[in-house]
């Protein structure tokens, strides 16, 4: 086969994947497809998340409130304030991976 029937096949080839029509993802239930799906679960997970991070913030600021001097509960409170912070900056961090990945997967 000489180049010139190779450049001609390829060619068809190409005109051929032009005229093949591509589907979308196929929905699961009512329009849903699994992405989506997948995306929902993702965001709800992350929100929950913040939440009980957010929760466990105040916690530890009550602990602080009541601590009443007393060394070790006033460390104990400040070690939940900690975590609690630390916690909300991951969460924080895991929705803007999130996003990105999903911008540059939903661009592919």
């Amino acid at each position: 086969m000489n180049i010139k029937e190779k450049i001609r096949q390829i060619g068809m080839l190409a005109a051929v994947a032009q005229t093949v029509p591509v589907t979308p993802p196929l929905p699961i239930v009512g329009g849903i497809t699994l992405r989506s799906l997948f995306e929902r679960i993702v965001l709800w997970v992350l929100a929950i998340a913040g939440m009980i991070a957010v929760l466990f913030l105040i916690y530890g600021g009550f602990l602080y409130l009541t601590a009443g001097g007393d060394a070790e509960r006033v460390t104990k409170a400040k070690t939940t304030i900690i975590n609690a912070v630390i916690g909300i900056i991951v969460i924080a961090l895991a929705f803007a991976i999130f996003f990105a990945v999903t911008d540059v997967l939903g661009n592919l």
